[in-house]
């Protein structure tokens, strides 16, 4: 970490703590910052390719979505690289240029989002309460309309932004305790009349949040009035159904906004990573639930899984964490693609069941992939070795004792995920093939055949190296040719797959 030497700054530089007080856990706390980015990255541009190449989805819910998912996209390229920084490098200098952008930009696309979620309140209000004026309302002049507001309001308010904090001087200390240049962070540190900051921040927030939630939870007032009224009880579940995922959205977004902006002013008895911590909710947490709250709204199961792959993909990639974390996202990444075979088979061998058992194994995919990988990632080998990156035979093979245990362990690893992975895709695709076979059109067969080509090449791509490992050639192979095969197995499928799919 960068030693914060008050003294020594120049007035044009300012350090960023990260989270005070837990300082020797930035490294753990930037797996699930990785993680929490890496869902943003993909499930958002997931959401964008699905409306944007799908024509029965260019309706006003969707294209709220898609300003949902490019404000928080860009949000997100806003905060999470120099959080990673801070994290993995203590890389926490910053010009104050730099720092006046990121706070500009931050707070805007935050209200920028604010906005959006209130026009998908009006959305649903005009959905339901006046559903034959519904298309004559939302027009998409009338969308765009909106969408060129919520730019514009978003900017407009936090334009004096950056010019009342250029009038403060710091005399003291120029260290933010804070992981991004949050604006009441830095109008704190000033040694002058922080007075007009203090107002001006106090009038945008309540002229966004304020506003915003008395129109929603006006619309909300409206919707559930409307519904009361109607007199069957499948009429009445299936209006508010509509507007589940957009509820949870906005207690996702606006609770810890709320926690953040009041602890400020009147929570001086809260600690500061607590604090600190919540802050960082509020800005990684809303762009990477988003998308799985409204993914169900597409109801295409598929692209669930798609996001699963290369958010382990990326996960794989990018760590830095020893074996363990290694072999856990490996796991992962095994049961995806067993989970994406399945939904294959389901599609095509049980069409009429698809929507209700898809739907299953969809809603329980953490519960399911997860405890598998975490249920075959345990080793306790910690020792250096001259792989490039930590193997676990390769880390067993150092050891001066009898290392029969770990060769076992790992065997049983394989057979676990690998083994009971690819035996489940294999009677998959042969039952499949059985079924596609016995069609009379070869027109039927072809179709069915096409949806399937992308996910085995895949299946190639990942397995076939992967199973070029320790246990039977090392003797007889260049053990630089094995390095390589090892590094194809973590570098082509991450980089393979987005194409082949």
């Amino acid at each position: 970490m960068e030693s914060p030497n008050h003294t020594s700054l120049d007035s044009s530089v300012f350090v960023l703590m990260g989270i005070p007080g837990l300082e020797q856990f930035h490294l753990w706390l930037s797996l699930p910052v990785c993680l929490l980015g890496t869902a943003t990255v993909v499930g958002n541009i997931t959401i964008l390719a699905v409306i944007a190449t799908e024509p029965a989805l260019h309706k006003p819910m969707y294209l709220f979505l898609c300003m949902l998912s490019t404000v928080d996209l860009a949000a997100s390229f806003s905060t999470v690289p120099k959080l990673l920084a801070i994290l993995w490098c203590g890389a926490g200098r910053i010009s104050a240029s730099a720092c006046l952008a990121q706070m500009f930009f931050i707070h805007a696309f935050c209200m920028m989002e604010s906005t959006v979620l209130l026009a998908m309140a009006f959305d649903r209000y005009v959905a339901i309460c006046h559903p034959l004026r519904y298309t004559t309302i939302l027009t998409d002049t009338i969308i765009a309309r909106i969408g060129v507001v919520a730019m514009v309001r978003g900017s407009i308010l936090m334009l004096p932004c950056p010019f009342l904090i250029q009038h403060l001087s710091f005399c003291q200390s120029h260290v933010i305790p804070h992981t991004y240049c949050e604006h009441m962070a830095v109008v704190k540190l000033a040694c002058g009349d922080t007075r007009p900051n203090r107002v001006y921040g106090l009038t945008a927030a309540l002229l966004v949040i304020g506003v915003d939630l008395f129109c929603i939870g006006l619309f909300y007032s409206l919707i559930a009035r409307a519904v009361l009224r109607l007199s069957s009880h499948e009429a009445r579940s299936k209006a508010l159904g509509t507007c589940g995922s957009h509820a949870c959205v906005i207690l996702i977004s606006y609770t810890p906004a709320l926690f953040s902006f009041f602890t400020h002013r009147f929570g001086h008895h809260v600690p500061l990573h607590i604090h600190i911590l919540l802050a960082n909710v509020y800005l990684l947490f809303p762009p990477a639930l988003n998308p799985m709250v409204y993914g169900e709204a597409l109801h295409w199961p598929m692209y669930y899984f798609l996001a699963f792959l290369p958010l382990t993909d990326a996960s794989g990639c990018t760590t830095v964490f020893p074996n363990i974390l290694c072999i856990f996202w490996l796991s992962m990444e095994s049961d995806v693609l067993m989970l994406m075979a399945l939904c294959r088979f389901v599609t095509i061998c049980y069409s009429l069941c698809y929507s209700s058992l898809v739907a299953q194994i969809v809603k329980n995919l953490p519960a399911i992939v997860f405890p598998t990988a975490k249920a075959t990632s345990f080793n306790t080998l910690v020792v250096e070795c001259s792989q490039t990156c930590c193997e676990h035979m390769s880390l067993a093979t150092l050891s001066c004792g009898n290392i029969k245990n770990n060769a076992i362990y790992d065997l049983i690893v394989t057979m676990v995920t690998g083994g009971l992975d690819i035996f489940c895709i294999f009677m998959s695709y042969t039952i499949l093939i059985h079924v596609v076979g016995n069609l009379s059109s070869a027109d039927a067969r072809h179709k069915d055949f096409s949806t399937c080509i992308s996910y085995i090449r895949a299946v190639v791509i990942t397995y076939v190296p992967a199973f070029f490992t320790h246990h039977f050639g090392e003797h007889s192979i260049l053990h630089h040719i094995h390095i390589l095969i090892a590094k194809l197995y973590l570098l082509l499928p991450p980089t393979l797959n987005p194409i082949v799919y």
